[in-house]
């Protein structure tokens, strides 16, 4: 990907005007990207026309890119003036947007930008290179319904002959386990989440700990050892509380890696069928 932010740079260098931009432009393509940051903010400090602030601002950005700080990416291009009337700058900090919060975690942000891309923008071709990464950013926070009417468009756009209803079939997607749910399950039953999360070993090594201290505490209280019998309650506290943490850590990660799965397959098969088609990917 970082080959293709480089060609946009050359391609986009040749049309600034500006000494200062030209400058930071030259540093940047010499590999000073940090130095070239530096010199596009101070574009940003010296000058107000609203239309060399943009190609600043989106250039400053494929400095961060580069260095691999995408939020910073992300923050910078929110500084932009989006209603100047250069409307290819514009688009370009608008899909930049997309994709810098994307790369940055921020899939609600990411969804958020692309939606808002798509109602100003008139460049069908970039708006739909940007409805993939929202494809992905949806798919990231679990909302499989809206990412399938996504794809559906892309599938009617490009024909990439995508059984989109087989794809995000509600029968296919993981099946996510409740947390609140399965540390109830752990309270009444020892052991019981780690066992069917797959560890077997802690799983029974749990039971036996807790099952043989609630033993040792009721013994205790019937022997009238009243003192014993509370550290034993307080031992089984300390394992009860760590157990617990562990079981839900193991949901947590299981649920993660099914979602990762889901995921996979259909950024796959999303992939595949545009690669076959006209669609210009990234």
């Amino acid at each position: 990907m970082k080959k293709y932010y480089w060609t946009f740079i050359f391609l986009y260098a040749a049309f600034s005007t500006n000494a200062q931009v030209k400058y930071a432009d030259s540093l940047l393509t010499a590999g000073y990207t940090q130095v070239a940051a530096v010199e596009y903010e101070r574009v940003l400090f010296e000058t107000q026309d609203p239309e060399v602030r943009n190609e600043a601002i989106l250039k400053k950005a494929f400095c961060y890119k580069l260095l691999g700080q995408y939020n910073e990416a992300y923050q910078n291009l929110l500084r932009a003036n989006l209603f100047d009337e250069n409307d290819s700058i514009n688009d370009r900090l608008r899909y930049e947007s997309v994709l810098t919060a994307f790369m940055a975690s921020k899939y609600n942000d990411s969804y958020n930008q692309y939606v808002q891309f798509k109602y100003y923008s008139k460049d069908t071709a970039l708006v739909d290179q940007a409805k993939v990464i929202a494809v992905l950013a949806l798919n990231e926070q679990q909302k499989w319904g809206l990412a399938s009417e996504l794809v559906s468009e892309l599938n009617e756009s490009y024909s990439l002959k995508l059984d989109t209803a087989e794809l995000f079939a509600v029968s296919k997607r993981p099946k996510i386990r409740n947390l609140k749910k399965q540390q109830l399950a752990t309270t009444f039953f020892p052991g019981y989440v780690l066992v069917r999360e797959g560890q077997v070993t802690s799983g029974l090594l749990s039971f036996t700990l807790k099952s043989g201290i609630v033993f040792s505490t009721f013994y205790h209280i019937i022997d009238k050892l009243y003192f014993t019998a509370l550290l034993s309650g307080g031992m089984y506290n300390v394992f009860y509380a760590g157990s617990t943490e562990h079981a839900i850590e193991s949901i947590k990660v299981n649920n993660q890696k099914k979602i990762t799965r889901f995921n996979e397959k259909v950024s796959n098969s999303l992939f595949k069928a545009l690669e076959t088609s006209n669609f210009l990917l990234f």
